[in-house]
């Protein structure tokens, strides 16, 4: 989902899953389109400004990543997945930044996942539901295989 601001500056991005079973074969899926929540937006503007970075309480960036088995339509508002899996939730092996886009890439090893999924979220240090994802097809992912997620986000001035 791409969001589209009044002067036309936009922010989408998306997720990807590798998941690679153990002969070494791997499949790779695209999940779907990205909506940004409030709680991502507000620490876009406080970041911008310097505001409460450091110190008590600070404004933290997506450290945490969640996968869940709900439906139905994501919306700004969201404030935690439709149905989120317990043990699913992990967190990031790397944040990194390539111009104007963040990428936030989560590993599960063999044994560490297993269930259909279709759903998935970025949460800040505070659990506080970043970006929200409903995955196109559900993914399925067996305790033999590994995963790992690439989300991205990418800033585009108008």
């Amino acid at each position: 989902m791409q969001r589209q601001q009044a002067d036309g500056a936009t922010a989408k991005g998306g997720l990807t899953a590798i998941i690679k079973s153990a002969d070494g074969a791997q499949r790779i899926v695209e999940l779907g389109k990205n909506t940004l929540c409030q709680a991502y937006l507000n620490a876009v503007a406080a970041w911008s400004t310097g505001a409460n970075n450091t110190g008590y309480n600070p404004t933290s960036p997506p450290m945490q990543f969640i996968l869940g088995t709900g439906t139905g339509t994501p919306e700004v508002s969201d404030t935690a997945l439709f149905a989120p899996q317990s043990g699913t939730q992990m967190g990031l092996a790397a944040r990194t930044a390539n111009a104007n886009t963040c990428i936030f890439t989560t590993n599960y090893n063999t044994g560490q996942l297993s269930g259909t999924f279709t759903e998935a979220g970025l949460l800040d240090a505070n659990s506080n539901l970043m970006t929200h994802l409903l995955f196109q097809t559900p993914l399925s992912v067996t305790n033999t295989e590994a995963a790992t997620f690439i989300w991205s986000v990418t800033w585009n001035a108008g």
